[in-house]
């Protein structure tokens, strides 16, 4: 039944959603599964990888580290859309299959924020964009202050990478694999670079709990206020003070970080009409007005 199911997928006869909704009602569990993160900490581990450490010093939170981590990349399946080929072109039709994360990238995390791929929640939940934070690190790393190791390509050999090298150093990709060389060269010189993570952590603070609780209610404030836009999109529901009056209320939010939060749920929610400023009046209760 679970093999029809995917074969189903894999012709775009039934999306991912709907197969995995005719796996449960037949009791035939999950198609995609989905690793416990409780079984994926990343905080056993004494060191971490260059993009895990750039998730950290961006976002400040484990979950950010474990998206970075590999044994739960690998655990981790998605469905990805392929078009069905025939006849040397491509059909119109296509279906869904199942792939493998691949390999952790710092150079992944960079192309994503250089190419505005980064959603607007986690932009918003940044301590550091990707630039600022391999900046930092680096800077961190060339004056000694946290401890990096790697495998130094010339002989295979795992070495600690010397501090005066770090300013000299720049991040290259190759095979989806992160690698350093040195500045002006194409030749790796350092491959699967590791950082010590209790130093990392002791540089790089966690957010505060009441940090993390003003973000929270920032996001919330904006969830709804994309909801409610989305759903009157032509049609003005509130005027923006009304709107910021009420997110004060419910969400404790002060005014200036509203208009920021505004700004983004009218473009996320393509509410032009919204960002004209004021409440369209009620037709109705104008047409009285006119005969009156």
């Amino acid at each position: 039944m679970k093999d029809e199911l995917f074969d189903a997928v894999h012709r775009g006869e039934l999306t991912p959603d709907e197969a995995e909704r005719k796996a449960l009602s037949a009791g035939l569990g999950v198609l995609r599964d989905i690793p416990d993160p409780q079984q994926f900490d990343p905080e056993r581990e004494a060191w971490w990888t260059l993009p895990m450490v750039m998730a950290w010093i961006v976002w400040r939170t484990i979950d950010r580290v474990r998206g970075q981590y590999d044994p739960y990349r690998i655990a981790s399946y998605y469905w990805v859309y392929q078009p069905i080929s025939g006849h040397g072109t491509a059909d119109e039709r296509g279906g869904h299959w199942l792939k493998q994360q691949e390999q952790a990238s710092a150079m992944d995390l960079s192309l994503i924020e250089a190419f505005g791929l980064f959603d607007e929640g986690d932009k918003e939940r940044r301590e550091a964009t990707v630039r600022e934070a391999r900046e930092d690190l680096w800077n961190k790393a060339s004056i000694g202050e946290v401890q990096c190791i790697a495998v130094r390509l010339s002989d295979q050999e795992v070495v600690a990478v010397p501090e005066i090298e770090w300013s000299y150093l720049d991040l290259h990709q190759n095979h989806g694999r992160d690698e350093l060389c040195f500045q002006h060269s194409s030749t790796p010189r350092y491959r699967a670079v590791k950082f010590r993570k209790s130093e990392v952590l002791q540089i790089w603070k966690a957010a505060k709990a009441s940090v993390r609780a003003r973000r929270d209610a920032q996001e919330r404030c904006k969830q709804w206020l994309i909801r409610e836009m989305s759903l009157h999109r032509e049609s003005q529901t509130m005027s923006k003070a009304e709107a910021a009056k009420f997110a004060r209320t419910r969400f404790g939010i002060a005014r200036d970080p509203f208009r920021a939060i505004w700004t983004a749920a009218i473009k996320q929610a393509d509410a032009r009409t919204w960002a004209l400023g004021g409440r369209r009046p009620d037709k109705q209760a104008e047409k009285n007005r006119r005969t009156k």
